[in-house]
């Protein structure tokens, strides 16, 4: 059988060295952040004793840096109890370090204080038994604290959950026990009392107050907008003004937040890592209902005068306002207002570009070289395809924030594709896509103005043929549908790149053709398609996708100008 008698052997031979107290309470510490079991019983006890001897003449500071030391290897649940028992300080270290299983953890939440129980709950990755244990002194610890003198009530005794167990160490902030207060029978008997009312009042379904509150209180929900903390120089909160400490201390800003998890985002615990002031960065709280949520942290460094060592951080930590939000709601007139004055800025070189391009490309001035009139060319076709892109947004804006009008008027089909073939010539030839579009006579007016008309035809064809690829082809039919409401319908081949997509997928804004990155719509062809199904929804049209076809349906006049010549009604 083999021993383990390291801790004996320390203990033994501590009185021979001559070693500073800090190296003999760091020896102790290390050996009793194991597995306690491997040691004796009396070993343990007499390590705990030589501890608190030693623990005088350690500075908390050297204390707190041996114990985060351990960060992983601290497994004794004995030594955290210890700590937290000592002070906040020690007890945020100790259980920051703690690497215990799930039952051992839950079966210490009893034996520690309230504050310390506010550590444990800012600490990543608790299992379900560790969180059930917390969650029975979430309204004790939460709810009874002294707001104006800012300080815990720590004369409340725990619930009864467990066995009160002696503690090792002395709690810094104990308080006397008046000469003149009730015999200690009365207290217990007043608090069974106030115990059996609360049980009594949650089996019938009212809402309880706390066995140790007074009678009849309300409790108002409390709303924190800002508070005041302090950090240690490892970034663990050690104070707070103006929120429950047991809620935020214990919270690190030296690491950034990990998934769901508390913690500053990258560039605050950058600006920690290089000591430099915190200005405005992101912070995350979770636990308690009072501090969850996004924060905004201001807080700058502090040193020590004499050595100029660093000691932590000091700031203040509130509420983000509207316009720090990363989504906002409420301004969508404002937003759409400052997009499209921003096209209306962009608008302005735009155009002077694409005079400049036509004025090289038709050597107006003079005679250009080929290559420089095919560069002035390109530039034109890219500036061209960027207002449209422009002219796109502006419309969209419009029509979110309301600003959009539609005029009523009567469009002639023959005279929109007339006028449509000759502005899509140079986007087919270029695209070398064949477009045959088909007309089913007799056909009728659009019940619409031709600007509206025409540029919802534009978009649609051209975001269209942009999507094909070299040399595809591209079927499109146009008929009136006769009823009470009559309509044109107008029925178009889907680019073989959007096959397979469903509706969703192909109305996405950020779809984009892969085939012809370049030549593809400026702001993609699901984009332009919600565009379209828009500017048609805006004159009681609508837009629908199909497997291999989009249909586009607009409204047509009541009577054909055949039925009238004829005098059918």
């Amino acid at each position: 059988m083999h021993f383990d008698d390291r801790l004996k052997t320390t203990l033994s031979g501590l009185s021979k060295r001559g070693n500073s107290p800090l190296s003999q309470w760091r020896q102790i510490v290390d050996l009793l952040a194991q597995d306690p079991k491997r040691f004796e019983n009396d070993d343990v006890t007499t390590a705990f004793v030589t501890l608190h001897g030693l623990s005088q003449s350690v500075s908390q500071p050297d204390k707190t840096a041996a114990i985060s030391a351990l960060q992983g290897r601290l497994k004794s649940p004995a030594l955290i109890a210890y700590f937290c028992a000592d002070s906040h300080q020690l007890g945020a270290a100790a259980i920051a370090a703690g690497n215990l299983r799930d039952q051992q953890w839950a079966d210490l939440v009893p034996r520690i204080s309230g504050q310390a129980r506010g550590f444990l709950r800012n600490k990543r990755n608790l299992g379900e038994e560790t969180q059930q244990a917390l969650s029975r002194y979430a309204s004790v610890d939460f709810v009874l604290q002294d707001f104006a003198a800012d300080r815990v009530v720590e004369n409340t005794p725990n619930l009864p959950l467990a066995e009160p167990e002696p503690s090792l160490g002395t709690d810094e902030r104990a308080v006397d026990a008046d000469d003149n207060d009730p015999p200690v029978g009365a207290k217990i008997s007043e608090l069974v009392k106030r115990i059996a009312t609360y049980q009594q009042m949650r089996e019938s379904g009212e809402a309880p107050q706390l066995p140790l509150g007074g009678a009849s209180q309300s409790i108002e929900p409390v709303i924190v907008r800002t508070f005041n903390f302090e950090t240690d120089d490892l970034g663990t909160i050690i104070w707070s003004e103006g929120v429950p400490r047991g809620a935020i201390v214990g919270t690190s800003i030296n690491m950034a937040a990990f998934d769901d998890g508390p913690g500053p985002d990258a560039a605050g615990a950058a600006a920690f890592k290089q000591r430099s002031p915190l200005e405005n960065a992101r912070l995350r709280l979770c636990g308690s209902p009072i501090i969850e949520g996004d924060w905004r942290m201001n807080a700058i460094p502090y040193f020590e005068q004499q050595s100029g060592r660093f000691r932590g951080y000091r700031g203040i930590v509130r509420r983000p306002d509207m316009t720090e939000e990363p989504s906002s709601e409420k301004l969508p007139e404002q937003n759409n207002d400052y997009l499209r004055q921003l096209i209306h800025e962009l608008r302005t070189p735009l155009n002077a570009i694409i005079g400049f391009s036509e004025i090289i490309e038709q050597q107006l001035f003079g005679p250009v070289s080929f290559d420089y009139r095919s560069i002035a060319g390109d530039i034109l076709k890219d500036a061209e395809r960027l207002l449209a892109g422009f002219d796109d947004l502006d419309v969209a804006a419009k029509m979110e924030s309301g600003a959009f009008e539609v005029d009523e008027g009567v469009t002639d089909p023959e005279w929109l594709f007339n006028r449509l073939l000759s502005r899509l010539q140079g986007i087919t030839v270029s695209n070398q896509v064949e477009l045959n579009i088909s007309k089913a006579e007799p056909l009728r007016n659009f019940a619409a103005d031709s600007d509206t008309v025409e540029r919802v035809f534009s978009r649609l064809l051209s975001a269209t043929i942009m999507s094909c690829g070299k040399g595809e082809q591209i079927n499109a039919t146009l008929k009136t549908e006769i009823g009470v409401s009559p309509s044109n319908q107008f029925t178009i081949s889907r680019p073989l790149s959007t096959s397979g997509l469903t509706e969703d997928e192909l109305l996405d804004p950020s779809f984009a053709d892969e085939m012809n990155r370049n030549d593809a719509p400026l702001l993609g062809l699901g984009f332009s398609l919600r565009l379209v199904r828009s500017l048609a929804e805006a004159i009681s049209g609508n837009l629908m996708i199909q497997e291999v076809n989009i249909v586009l349906t607009l409204p047509a006049v009541a009577h054909s100008e055949l039925a009238e010549q004829n005098g059918v009604q």
